[in-house]
């Protein structure tokens, strides 16, 4: 049953019926992979004092950078995918290659990476200890605000993505476009 998703494309003679997922799916979905994510937040918090902290954020980074495109192209679906039965597939229903799956996820990879640098910069040369009880400093404030501005920035992007969803008929959301990808119900 796993398997039919991918095994009938949209050029088979016998055409079945696509139910594409809805955004309550979906969510919930995003919620439960973020559930599994989760543990790399608290490994970056207890680390954050540590002399190996940076190294710490960029593995932890890295993972949590790779987790849904390799997933897509490997399986198909995340994890959190899996539990709600639900899978990515390309223009013809198949499961998406790796550059449909990174494509797919491109928003999400440069908002981690820039996260990631974020991170690196306030850890560098022990910043990250005078940023927290200085709240006053020039350089927080001015970490403080280019968070906020690029943080703006990706909610409207966000924001723009569930837009696209919504008006799709087939529940496609920005970056669904962007990857040439679909998400249906198994």
């Amino acid at each position: 049953m796993e398997d039919v998703a991918y095994k009938q494309s949209i050029f088979d003679e016998e055409q079945r019926t696509v139910l594409y997922a809805g955004f309550w799916e979906r969510f919930a979905a995003l919620f439960l992979d973020g559930l599994v994510l989760s543990p790399l937040s608290f490994i970056n918090s207890y680390s954050s004092g540590a002399w190996y902290s940076i190294g710490v954020v960029v593995m932890t980074g890295l993972v949590a950078l790779t987790y849904k495109p390799i997933m897509e192209y490997l399986y198909g679906a995340t994890l959190g995918k899996k539990a709600m039965s639900i899978v990515v597939t390309n223009k013809a229903y198949e499961k998406p290659n790796l550059q449909e799956a990174v494509l797919r996820n491109i928003i999400g990879i440069m908002s981690k990476i820039i996260s990631i640098s974020f991170s690196i910069y306030a850890l560098a040369g022990g910043q990250f200890q005078q940023i927290v009880p200085v709240a006053g400093s020039s350089l927080f404030q001015g970490l403080l605000g280019y968070s906020f501005v690029v943080g703006s920035i990706w909610a409207l992007i966000y924001i723009a993505d569930i837009i696209v969803f919504f008006a799709d008929k087939q529940n496609r959301a920005l970056h669904d476009f962007i990857g040439k990808t679909y998400v249906i119900k198994k």
